[in-house]
């Protein structure tokens, strides 16, 4: 019996969990190819977005469960045309659904992340002095 109890502690410490999915404003992703990963207890996932245009132009699953393979693509497939996170679960495949919007929601981080650096590394190049690339002297104060 205990071996019995010690199973089902473990297949429930081991399965994964429904995801909180927030959503990401395309108008701030900056162009390129991003990487995004989710663990989810057993479940993990890895996904290529691209995004150009401040669009999402492809959702490739790299890496998932074999056996929900299907349904992972289904997702990233309805992610793409919907260009949204809050796209319905595929009926038994929910917590794959999760996993997988996870990982973009991830990768789309990072393409805002990307934006948001250019974005400061822009406005301090144009307030610096070309010529020395130096600050200009004097105390001023920037707000970014």
């Amino acid at each position: 019996m205990s071996i019995c109890a010690c199973f089902l502690f473990t297949a429930l410490l081991l399965r994964p969990q429904p995801l909180h999915i927030g959503s990401v404003d395309l108008d701030t992703a900056a162009d390129g190819s991003y990487i995004g990963v989710c663990q989810n207890k057993l479940l993990f996932a890895v996904v290529k977005v691209e995004v150009q245009n401040h669009e999402i132009t492809g959702v490739e699953v790299v890496e998932h469960k074999d056996a929900y393979m299907e349904q992972a693509e289904q997702i990233a497939g309805a992610v793409c045309s919907e260009q949204s996170l809050e796209v319905d679960a595929v009926s038994g495949a929910t917590l794959t659904s999760d996993t997988i919007l996870k990982a973009i929601e991830n990768a789309l981080e990072d393409a805002i992340e990307k934006a948001a650096k250019e974005k400061r590394t822009e406005v301090l190049s144009f307030l610096m002095d070309e010529k020395h690339k130096k600050f200009p002297r004097g105390r001023k104060k920037f707000e970014l």
